[in-house]
Protein backbone atom coordinates (compact mmCIF):
# COMPACT_ATOMS: atom_id res chain seq x y z
CA UNK A 1 0.00 0.00 0.00
CA UNK A 2 0.96 3.43 -0.70
CA UNK A 3 -0.73 6.06 1.39
CA UNK A 4 -3.30 3.43 2.04
CA UNK A 5 -4.10 2.51 -1.99
CA UNK A 6 -3.54 -1.16 -2.83
CA UNK A 7 -0.80 -1.67 -5.11
CA UNK A 8 -1.36 -3.63 -8.01
CA UNK A 9 1.92 -3.38 -10.35
CA UNK A 10 5.71 -3.34 -10.27
CA UNK A 11 5.51 0.16 -10.43
CA UNK A 12 3.54 0.75 -7.37
CA UNK A 13 5.70 -1.41 -5.22
CA UNK A 14 8.86 0.44 -6.10
CA UNK A 15 7.22 3.56 -5.46
CA UNK A 16 6.12 2.17 -2.46
CA UNK A 17 9.47 1.42 -1.82
CA UNK A 18 10.92 4.32 -2.73
CA UNK A 19 8.73 6.57 -0.68
CA UNK A 20 9.67 4.54 2.19
CA UNK A 21 13.77 6.06 1.75
CA UNK A 22 14.81 8.54 4.24
CA UNK A 23 18.50 9.92 3.39
CA UNK A 24 19.30 13.46 2.38
CA UNK A 25 21.27 11.70 -0.49
CA UNK A 26 17.89 10.19 -1.97
CA UNK A 27 15.40 12.15 -3.55
CA UNK A 28 11.97 11.48 -1.44
CA UNK A 29 9.11 10.23 -3.56
CA UNK A 30 5.26 12.00 -2.66
CA UNK A 31 3.42 9.97 -4.52
CA UNK A 32 2.08 8.87 -8.71
CA UNK A 33 -0.44 10.48 -10.57
CA UNK A 34 -2.01 8.15 -12.87
CA UNK A 35 -3.86 9.60 -16.28
CA UNK A 36 -5.48 6.83 -18.74
CA UNK A 37 -1.93 5.60 -20.02
CA UNK A 38 -0.10 8.19 -18.73
CA UNK A 39 1.97 8.00 -15.03
CA UNK A 40 3.73 11.09 -13.34
CA UNK A 41 5.73 10.76 -10.22
CA UNK A 42 5.47 13.10 -7.83
CA UNK A 43 9.01 13.71 -6.48
CA UNK A 44 11.40 16.06 -4.49
CA UNK A 45 11.84 19.02 -6.09
CA UNK A 46 15.83 19.51 -7.30
CA UNK A 47 16.86 22.88 -7.81
CA UNK A 48 19.72 22.40 -9.92
CA UNK A 49 18.47 19.65 -11.96
CA UNK A 50 20.11 16.13 -13.17
CA UNK A 51 24.24 15.60 -12.94
CA UNK A 52 24.55 15.79 -16.35
CA UNK A 53 23.56 18.85 -17.24
CA UNK A 54 25.04 20.51 -13.95
CA UNK A 55 28.05 19.54 -14.73
CA UNK A 56 27.43 20.60 -18.51
CA UNK A 57 26.84 24.10 -17.25
CA UNK A 58 29.85 24.17 -15.01
CA UNK A 59 32.54 22.71 -17.45
CA UNK A 60 35.12 25.35 -18.46
CA UNK A 61 35.08 27.01 -21.50
CA UNK A 62 37.86 27.60 -23.11
CA UNK A 63 40.38 31.18 -21.78
CA UNK A 64 37.07 32.82 -20.18
CA UNK A 65 38.09 33.57 -16.99
CA UNK A 66 34.81 35.39 -15.93
CA UNK A 67 32.73 31.99 -16.50
CA UNK A 68 29.32 31.84 -14.45
CA UNK A 69 28.67 29.68 -13.19
CA UNK A 70 32.29 28.83 -11.95
CA UNK A 71 33.82 25.85 -13.44
CA UNK A 72 33.62 22.76 -11.10
CA UNK A 73 36.87 22.40 -8.92
CA UNK A 74 38.11 19.10 -7.98
CA UNK A 75 37.26 18.90 -4.75
CA UNK A 76 33.43 19.88 -5.41
CA UNK A 77 33.45 16.48 -8.06
CA UNK A 78 35.17 14.60 -5.24
CA UNK A 79 32.35 15.87 -2.90
CA UNK A 80 29.62 14.92 -5.60
CA UNK A 81 31.02 11.36 -5.60
CA UNK A 82 30.72 11.04 -1.98
CA UNK A 83 27.39 11.88 -1.53
CA UNK A 84 26.39 9.48 -4.86
CA UNK A 85 28.84 6.78 -2.42
CA UNK A 86 26.21 7.87 0.64
CA UNK A 87 23.72 7.26 -1.32
CA UNK A 88 24.46 4.00 -2.63
CA UNK A 89 25.82 2.76 0.83
CA UNK A 90 22.05 3.57 2.14
CA UNK A 91 20.05 1.79 -0.38
CA UNK A 92 22.89 -0.88 0.09
CA UNK A 93 21.77 -0.88 3.70
CA UNK A 94 18.21 -1.44 3.10
CA UNK A 95 19.04 -4.29 0.63
CA UNK A 96 18.06 -2.19 -2.59
CA UNK A 97 19.91 -2.39 -6.12
CA UNK A 98 19.93 0.83 -7.87
CA UNK A 99 19.51 -0.74 -11.73
CA UNK A 100 19.64 2.55 -13.72
CA UNK A 101 22.74 4.57 -12.51
CA UNK A 102 24.16 6.90 -14.52
CA UNK A 103 24.27 10.68 -15.21
CA UNK A 104 20.87 12.04 -16.27
CA UNK A 105 19.62 9.48 -13.71
CA UNK A 106 21.43 11.14 -10.46
CA UNK A 107 20.09 14.44 -9.04
CA UNK A 108 22.33 17.24 -8.32
CA UNK A 109 23.60 17.98 -4.32
CA UNK A 110 21.53 20.99 -4.08
CA UNK A 111 17.70 20.30 -3.56
CA UNK A 112 14.96 22.61 -1.84
CA UNK A 113 11.65 21.42 -1.72
CA UNK A 114 8.94 24.60 -2.38
CA UNK A 115 6.01 23.16 -0.76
Amino acid sequence: MLHGIPLDSDLDKEAALLAKMDHPNIVRLYGICRWDTQIALVMEMMNLGDLKNYVRQRQPLSNNYSQFPAPLLTTELINIAGQIAAGLCYLNSQQIVHRDLGMSSDITVNKKAYF
